[in-house]
């Protein structure tokens, strides 16, 4: 078992903590990449790591390659934060963004997940399955296992549309919706990763973890 660093999303820690989402895809970077050399020169190239996968077993390759590990592994969580003075010094409690602004005085300014330590994180995840497969093969169980936001009437939140408006002729107000959660989680999707040229329709590879919360969060004790 081993231990690994995990950033979450602003908009995942407060489904992770309900329990809402017990799912977290990322789109497969260069860095998981593996090189190979071509034949004929001494060009080293980056190639898609599927090419060389027929002879190595699923087990094998997420153990390798995956950089949230393998089933068994534990994932601390990695958040916006930030710490309070204790006594005019710093090394007060740390207070986290997606609760809201805490209270008292003499707040730092806000730290970006990739600075906490470990010692500031409040939850541990245990990875329970890892597969990667293009990201337009997900299931409406697995977009709705990404904690995929319900709107109502059966309806999931448009995440491409940032404006509220009206439907149903209920004078209800409520967000951009779709019906399919698949098509909700495609939004999603291209509100992240659009800019990066990883939209939904290239259907690019992606890492796909099931986890369940151990320490913190939904498995806090009330």
């Amino acid at each position: 078992m081993k231990e690994h660093g995990f950033i979450a999303r602003q908009d995942e820690v407060p489904n992770i903590l309900s329990g809402a989402q017990t799912q977290f895809c990322r789109p497969v970077k260069l860095t998981d990449f593996q090189p190979c050399d071509f034949s004929g020169g001494s060009e080293w190239l980056f190639r898609d790591k599927r090419d060389c996968w027929n002879d190595v077993s699923t087990e094998r390759l997420i153990e390798k390659w995956c950089p949230f590990g393998a089933p068994g592994d534990l994932l601390w969580l990695r958040e916006t934060w930030h710490q309070h003075y204790a006594g005019g010094i710093l090394g007060g409690r740390p207070c986290y963004k997606a609760d809201g602004n805490c209270d008292g005085s003499g707040i730092i300014k806000w730290r970006p997940s990739s600075q906490m330590p470990h010692w500031a994180s409040r939850m541990t995840l245990e990875v329970l399955n890892v597969r990667v497969m293009r990201v337009r093969d997900i299931s409406e169980e697995d977009a709705l296992s990404q904690g995929i936001e319900l709107i109502e009437h059966n309806c999931f939140k448009n995440y491409l549309i940032d404006k509220d408006w009206f439907y149903d002729g209920t004078n209800k107000k409520s967000y951009g919706a779709v019906e399919d959660p698949i098509m909700s989680f495609a939004s999603l999707w291209d509100s992240i990763y659009a800019k990066r040229l990883l939209v939904w329709n290239l259907n690019p590879w992606a890492w796909f973890v099931d986890f369940k919360v151990i320490e913190g969060g939904g498995a806090k004790k009330v």
